[in-house]
């Protein structure tokens, strides 16, 4: 089975957090988390931009197609046992821009959120994709 890798801020509290529960939802080791600080030594995933994936959660399919931030949401949780409920809301109509706007909140807001790091505050106020 070819892995899906995730390539997130090793750094960020929240990120790694959200890793944490991902690994544990990933019963069937389909997803490799990479922090984006490791991406030099990881000639694999030359497709990933590492200013990209300083500003935004990287999701590379084993065909090496890149999806970023809240884009990333819905093939990420196709592939985790139990997200149906979660995979149903994303294919409301609306729900991408409405993810998107989610998303970008907790980019901006980050640094204030549990389990933040002072890292954290270093993109503070940072917005990618679509508003």
């Amino acid at each position: 089975m070819s892995l899906w890798r995730l390539v997130y801020d090793g750094d960020c509290g929240l990120c790694s957090r959200a890793v944490d529960v991902l690994r544990r939802w990933d019963r069937a080791g389909r997803l490799e988390f990479v922090p984006f600080q490791t991406l030099a030594s990881r000639p694999d995933l030359a497709s990933v931009a590492p200013e990209a994936a300083r500003t935004a959660v990287q999701l590379v399919s084993p065909t090496g197609e890149v999806r970023a931030g809240a884009d990333a949401a819905a093939p990420l949780l196709r592939l985790l046992p139990g997200a149906a409920p979660l995979r149903a809301l994303l294919s409301l109509p609306g729900a991408n821009r409405a993810a998107w706007r989610v998303y970008n909140w907790v980019a901006r807001n980050r640094h204030r959120l549990p389990g933040a790091r002072p890292h954290c505050a270093v993109n503070a106020g940072t917005e990618v994709g679509e508003r």
